[in-house]
């Protein structure tokens, strides 16, 4: 049997004590919705909670988009963003929804997000915005995307792992962060950590609500820590349930703080 990890229980010795969690630098949730959305408590909504809950958690800043944009109204959605990083521009980055359905309108909206609305990065849903991942589409959000250097969040629907391939070469100046893991299930032979880890501008978030035993270890002998950022879904997933996940991983501690905060402050521009 292959050696166990040495396991650190400093996180989990902070969480099981209510106590905010502290790795030595800021912590950063990649993946955080604002506003209303239907199956939710309004409580939820706004950004002001998701303030208090960074505020009990630890969480220093969060990389955050609206609801309304990934679900119903990418331009009004834009604005509602820029709205909650204007409150708290200390605890928040804006990231600019990018809807495929509307290719000619794509360049003039992000030049105003990013320009206008101070917005950094960029979010795709493909599922929620019904366009494949390897529709042509998504070529004017790419070019932007590649020209600015900037960070793209993809909720990618299909998988699609040689389109990931594929846009990791032609757009080398985008960091790539596929969400939820890209759906992947601890599967030997599973075709998407060997392209995470062969591609240097691709990166998954850790955030999903159902948890096989010991994932965490499990996700970083696949993909490696360093390939790897932490995410919530919040308010679809609280920050203490996703947090409690990297906490208790049979981990060290080194490669829990290259999750929680290193890795994120490498590839997210304006976060210190």
């Amino acid at each position: 049997m292959p050696d166990t990890p040495a396991f650190d229980d400093t996180l989990a010795w902070q969480l099981r004590r209510g106590r905010p969690l502290d790795v030595g630098t800021p912590i950063i949730d990649i993946h955080s919705h604002v506003g209303p959305y239907f199956v939710h408590n309004p409580k939820m909504f706004g950004a002001e909670h998701l303030v208090e809950v960074m505020d009990r958690t630890g969480v220093d800043k969060s990389c955050i988009f609206s609801h309304r944009a990934v679900q119903s109204d990418w331009l009004s959605g834009n604005d509602e963003t820029a709205g909650a990083v204007a409150r708290f521009p200390n605890r928040f980055i804006g990231f600019a929804v990018a809807d495929a359905n509307f290719p000619d309108q794509i360049p003039s909206e992000l030049e105003r997000c990013f320009e206008t609305l101070d917005l950094k990065h960029i979010k795709i849903h493909c599922a929620l915005h019904q366009v494949p991942w390897d529709d042509r589409r998504y070529e004017p959000v790419l070019d932007f995307a590649n020209e600015r250097g900037c960070c793209v969040l993809v909720h990618t629907w299909p998988q699609c792992f040689d389109t990931y391939r594929k846009y990791a070469e032609k757009y080398p100046r985008i960091t790539f962060i596929a969400a939820h893991l890209n759906y992947w299930d601890a599967t030997d032979g599973h075709p998407w950590p060997k392209v995470v880890r062969e591609c240097p501008n691709v990166y998954s978030d850790l955030c999903r609500s159902w948890t096989e035993y010991n994932y965490i270890a499990q996700a970083i002998a696949a993909f490696g820590a360093e390939n790897l950022v932490w995410g919530s879904d919040f308010p679809f997933i609280g920050q203490p349930n996703q947090l409690a996940k990297v906490a208790y991983a049979k981990i060290p501690l080194g490669d829990k703080t290259k999750l929680l905060s290193l890795n994120a402050l490498k590839i997210i521009s304006g976060l210190i």
